[in-house]
């Protein structure tokens, strides 16, 4: 079968003649095998596996709690956690030391930037959900001159990544 790619989904489609035997019988059955292949850069959380390393590599059992429940509250729209110190100890179920330790460590470690209180910038080197085009554009935000972005704006970038499905 000769392959099938359509442009408008970025899918190709291909197929290959098989032979299979029922180990009962004997029989030979003939059937096509289909293989379905989609292109381009999907929505889902990229992790940058060294950097997310060197951030765990810093981190002991009780932050590492933490942690996971920073990385599971943020917001993929716009790389943002919203929780103040006292909702982070609920949340983890941690003490407020462990807090402040891991939050340090995080900061130094450029994981994670505060915007104010409550609101923090996660760093979009590190984890990110969403294709190249958003990586550049959160990075420069992060990096950049942009902060009125994390503290003023709420901008969205679901509505960006359904425009170009």
């Amino acid at each position: 079968m000769r392959p099938i790619y359509n442009p408008d989904t970025k899918t190709r489609i291909t197929g290959k003649l098989m032979n299979i035997v029922d180990p009962d019988t004997g029989e030979v059955v003939e059937y096509t095998k289909f293989n379905k292949r989609m292109y381009g850069a999907k929505q889902f959380w990229k992790v940058y596996l060294t950097d997310f390393l060197a951030v765990l590599g810093i981190i002991d059992s009780k932050q590492l709690d933490v942690f996971v429940y920073i990385v599971s509250n943020t917001n993929p729209a716009n790389n943002i956690f919203m929780g103040t110190y006292d909702e982070i100890m609920a949340g983890a179920k941690v003490s407020r030391g462990t807090v402040c330790k891991i939050m340090k460590k995080l900061q130094d470690n450029d994981f994670i930037r505060l915007v104010r209180n409550g609101r923090w910038a996660v760093n979009p080197d590190i984890m990110l959900k969403g294709d190249e085009r958003k990586h550049g554009i959160m990075v420069e935000y992060y990096r950049g001159d942009e902060q009125d972005y994390y503290k003023d704006s709420e901008m969205d970038f679901e509505s960006n990544a359904k425009e170009e499905e």
